[in-house]
C-alpha cells in the first residue's frame, strides 16, 4: 500500500500537479493533499473519480460569506474504491477544522484510521498555531489514528536526535507543537522517514524552503508500526517544485502486518 502526502500550494495551475501525481499512484494509493482550493476540486475529481473516492474538508466545514481565503485552504483525502470508508469528518474542536480530515477505513476486514492535517503558519497566526497543535494533540489522544499525514510548518530544527528537535516559539516557547509530536510518539506512531533513514543532516531531508533559502522538513507521514511495516519513504522535493508546489511530495510504502 502506498501513502502520499503533498501540499499542492494554492498557487499555479493544477494540471501539472495532477500529472505529477499520476506518475506515483497505483490502485492501492491513499493520498492526502493540503492547500486544496475550491477551483482545484473539479480537475481532481475529473481525474480520480473513476477509481477513487474523494473526501474534502470544505464539504464538512463550508466557508461562509464572512470567511477569508485563510478558511478556504482545504484538505482532501483520495481513497481507492476498493477501500471502504466507514467514517469521514473534520476535527471540529480545532480552531481551523477546515484544515483537518479524519477517516476510518477498511480493507478486507482490516481497519485503520487516518488524519490528514495542515498546520497554520506561526508568522501569520502566532498563538493560534499553538492552540491548534494542542487541539490536534487532543484529537490524537481521543481517536488514536493509525496514520497521520501532515504539513506541520514545524519544527524549527529537525535534529537527528529527537530530544534535540526545536520548535518555533508561537508565544508558547514551542510547547504546542512539541506536545502534538510527543502525543504521536506516546501512541506508538513513528515518523516514517526517521524510522528507516540514517540521515545525520539538519534537517534530515528537505521538504520546504522558507523564503527560498532556509531548509526545513515540515511534511510528515506518521505510522502505527503495530499495523503497518514501512518499506520505503521518499521526499521528492525538486520534482515537486517543478510541478508547481512549494513542498515536497512525501511517499511512504507500507505492508499491512500479517495480511499483505
Amino acid at each position: 500500500m502506498r501513502l502520499i502526502s503533498w501540499n499542492l500550494s494554492y498557487q499555479h495551475k493544477i494540471n501539472p500537479k495532477i500529472d505529477f501525481l499520476k506518475k506515483h499512484i497505483d490502485l492501492k494509493t491513499i493520498i492526502v493533499l493540503q492547500e486544496v482550493v475550491e477551483h482545484y476540486v473539479k480537475p481532481l475529481n475529473d481525474f480520480f473519480e473513476a477509481d477513487y473516492n474523494l473526501f474534502y474538508s470544505l464539504s464538512k466545514r463550508e466557508p461562509s460569506t464572512f470567511d477569508g481565503k485563510e478558511r478556504k485552504l482545504g484538505v482532501m483525502v483520495i481513497v481507492p474504491k476498493q477501500f471502504k470508508v466507514n467514517f469521514f469528518d473534520v476535527l471540529r474542536r480545532t480552531p481551523f477544522p477546515d484544515r483537518t480530515t479524519y477517516l476510518e477505513i477498511e480493507l478486507d476486514e482490516f481497519q485503520f484510521s487516518l488524519f490528514g492535517l495542515h498546520s497554520l503558519t506561526g508568522v501569520d497566526y502566532k498563538k493560534t498555531k499553538s492552540v491548534q497543535f494542542y487541539s490536534l494533540a487532543e484529537a490524537v489522544n481521543v481517536h488514536k489514528p493509525d496514520i497521520v499525514m501532515i504539513d506541520a510548518n514545524e519544527p524549527k530544527i529537525d535534529h537527528p536526535e529527537i530530544e534535540k528537535i526545536e520548535y518555533f516559539n508561537n508565544r508558547d516557547k514551542g510547547n504546542g507543537a512539541k506536545t502534538f509530536f510527543q502525543e504521536l510518539y506516546k501512541h506508538e506512531l513513528v515518523d516514517s522517514f526517521r524510522s528507516i533513514s540514517r540521515s545525520q543532516s539538519i534537517p534530515l531531508t528537505v521538504s520546504h524552503k522558507v523564503n527560498k533559502k532556509f531548509d526545513r522538513r515540515y511534511d510528515f507521514i506518521f505510522i502505527n508500526q503495530q499495523k503497518f511495516r514501512i518499506t520505503n519513504v521518499e521526499y521528492l522535493y525538486e520534482d515537486s517544485i517543478n510541478a508547481g508546489s512549494d513542498h515536497a511530495m512525501v511517499i511512504c510504502d507500507v505492508h499491512i502486518q500479517n495480511i499483505l
